[in-house]
């Protein structure tokens, strides 16, 4: 008749339980009370009957039977299922979870309770700002120029500026409207996201300390960032380029003035 296995709510080799090898306590008295405060009965007498059964042990901790033929005697001998050395039980399936990991759940101290859960709450509020992170950058960012401007639409002032597509090209319009309709500024991002800037006629290199350009716009705050500053610093600029155009325009007629009034050489020398 086979041992029953000693294991608590094990039921291994009972009537209605599986049919299952056991294993004795080793005779080591530090591995027997391993196997003691594995199975919880540390008072438990362990006898020549007590066993424990191969659902407690993993796997690779069992030897399972093997056979091998004795030439000298002719018989076939059969080795039955063995434990490696050291082997303590660690599963089981029919009892309390903390069984399997051998220790029973500790109880925290207030302090590590406190800090592991503010590590946590910490951790949570990373995942949220990253998953904030990927929503802001989805609605910014863009991939092409017909992304850019269906979202540019949305997010700037149309009433100042007006966005046109034409080709690979995309255009931003400032529009003065006086006496007659003047490109007074263009903002234009080609297909590979280059932004130019041009105040009137004249290509701008430096809008202040903060940008220079030609550069790479990477995002739809970017580009509403700089027409805010364009906004800021157009008037004087533009004005500062109609002043020089004038002074040109001035050395211009007095230098034809020279060839004409020969005569006035002096007079026009001065005021050069």
């Amino acid at each position: 008749m086979p041992f029953k296995c000693c294991v608590p709510n094990c039921n291994g080799n009972y009537k209605n339980g599986p049919k299952v090898a056991t294993f004795s306590f080793p005779k080591n008295e530090e591995m027997e009370r391993k196997w003691l405060h594995a199975i919880c009965r540390k008072n438990f007498p362990a006898t020549n009957n007590s066993k424990v059964c191969e659902l407690h042990f993993r796997l690779s901790e069992i030897e399972r039977e093997t056979s091998h033929y004795v030439e000298s005697t002719g018989k076939l001998l059969t080795s039955h299922p063995r434990l490696i050395e050291d082997a303590v039980p660690s599963q089981f399936p029919n009892c309390s979870r903390y069984m399997t990991t051998n220790d029973a759940p500790k109880r925290l101290a207030p302090e590590t309770k406190r800090m592991k859960l503010e590590h946590v709450m910490i951790e949570q509020a990373i995942e949220r700002s990253i998953e904030t992170e990927q929503v802001f950058n989805e609605k910014i960012g863009f991939s092409n120029l017909d992304e850019l401007y269906a979202k540019l639409k949305e997010r700037i002032d149309l009433q100042k500026w007006i966005v046109s597509r034409r080709d690979n090209i995309l255009y931003i319009l400032y529009i003065e409207d006086i006496s007659y309709p003047n490109i007074k500024c263009c903002v234009r991002v080609s297909e590979d996201f280059t932004l130019r800037l041009f105040y009137g006629s004249r290509v701008v290199t430096k809008l202040n300390e903060k940008f220079n350009v030609p550069f790479i716009v990477s995002s739809v705050i970017e580009i509403k960032d700089i027409l805010h500053q364009v906004l800021i610093s157009m008037n004087k600029k533009y004005q500062d380029c109609s002043a020089m155009e004038n002074i040109n325009a001035c050395i211009d007629i007095l230098k034809s003035l020279l060839v004409i009034l020969p005569q006035r050489k002096p007079v026009i020398e001065f005021l050069l």
